[in-house]
């Protein structure tokens, strides 16, 4: 690696340090690497940001995790050690597991979507962590405002209903686990939404729960009927259409609950998001790196919430109380004056709310 690329590199880890995490000298930080045939992450990733935080001054531990296949899998001894630590960083699929639990005890727990040392270099991981955390705060701040929203897509998905919120509440339920860099806002029930989802696209898991056979490529769109939340019939080639409601069967009675629950769904909220691969290559690690991109919209369905099925749609647009929030896949949310004048205060991130359409995935025609 050449030494810029390293202090690019560097850039990345720093402000995942100081903006994202807000560790001082001093402070403990436990890392989180992973192992096993799914893995996700470089394991170099962990070696390089123990190396600087130590040179900040923080002492820096690196566990390797075991692969687990649900939250209950994370061994005690590991959970004691998260417990401990004034902040942990994860380079493991294991914090998507944990992302709606938490663990009993922790302080500051991030989730860390670069998935190389080529992103960590990146300015979509260089961006001031605190802009975004802006950017996200404002945005739920918005939604959970609204009475109304619809989801349209050039697929043919046409959704809308009341805004609703986990357990009859009034707003969004907060990760366990957030996101580095910023990514989504937490999911919005789909509890009060009808009409019809496209499921053109593959249907992989929700990154919950790993199970075997979990990547569902459809031969043939088919279009899921929804009524408040609850998928009614699935609209397609027969045979097709009856393939997909299998596969539903099969991961619901491993999940439990309703196989055809549509529990919830949200979007990414960061233009910087990008992806250099591209879906086939290994269709779960991209849908995990690029779902942070405004492009990229995913619904929880399958059994009790959030779900262990997530169907993808791209460049769609959608709408709260009439406005569009995303146009066509672009984060339009941005473009309001107060946004622009959010942005004119952190001087050396002007390109954070330029957009990034190289996902690996091609726009639609229609977008």
């Amino acid at each position: 690696m050449s030494t810029e690329h390293e202090k690019q590199a560097q850039r990345g880890a720093t402000n995942l340090i100081r903006n994202c995490l807000g560790a001082d000298a001093g402070q403990t930080l436990l890392i989180v690497g992973e192992e096993g045939e799914w893995c996700h992450y470089d394991r170099d990733l962990c070696d390089f940001l123990a190396q600087t935080a130590r040179e900040l001054g923080l002492k820096a531990e690196i566990v390797i995790a075991p692969q687990t296949n649900t939250a209950a899998d994370v061994p005690a001894e590991l959970v004691a050690a998260i417990a401990a630590a004034d902040h942990t960083v994860f380079f493991a699929r294991m914090a998507d597991q944990l992302r709606f639990l938490g663990i009993p005890g922790s302080r500051s727990m991030f989730a860390c979507y670069t998935q190389t040392r080529d992103v960590l270099a990146d300015r979509f991981a260089q961006i001031d962590h605190r802009l975004m955390q802006e950017v996200y705060d404002r945005v739920v701040v918005a939604i959970e405002a609204s009475q109304t929203c619809r989801i349209i897509c050039p697929d043919g998905t046409d959704l809308q209903g009341a805004v609703s919120f986990p357990d009859g509440g009034d707003e969004l339920t907060d990760f366990a686990v957030e996101p580095f860099p910023v990514m989504i806002f937490p999911p919005v029930d789909c509890l009060a939404m009808s009409g019809q989802l496209s499921l053109a696209h593959w249907l992989t898991s929700s990154s919950t729960n790993i199970y075997e056979g979990s990547v569902f490529t459809p031969r043939s769109p088919v279009m899921a009927q929804l009524e408040e939340g609850i998928i009614t019939e699935f609209v397609g080639e027969a045979g097709e259409a009856a393939r997909i409601k299998a596969h539903f069967e099969r991961v619901g009675a491993m999940a439990g609950g309703n196989p055809f629950a549509v529990n919830s769904w949200h979007t990414g909220i960061n233009p910087r998001n990008y992806s250099t691969n591209q879906p086939g290559q290994d269709l779960e690690r991209w849908s995990n790196a690029v779902f942070g991109s405004p492009r990229f919209t995913h619904f929880h369905a399958c059994g009790t919430d959030p779900g262990d099925i997530a169907i993808s749609l791209f460049d769609a647009t959608i709408s709260f109380d009439g406005e569009a929030f995303w146009q066509d896949g672009r984060f339009a949310f941005l473009d309001w004056p107060e946004m622009q004048e959010l942005l004119q205060r952190y001087p050396g991130n002007e390109d954070a709310f330029e957009m990034r359409w190289d996902i690996g995935f091609e726009r639609s025609n229609a977008a």
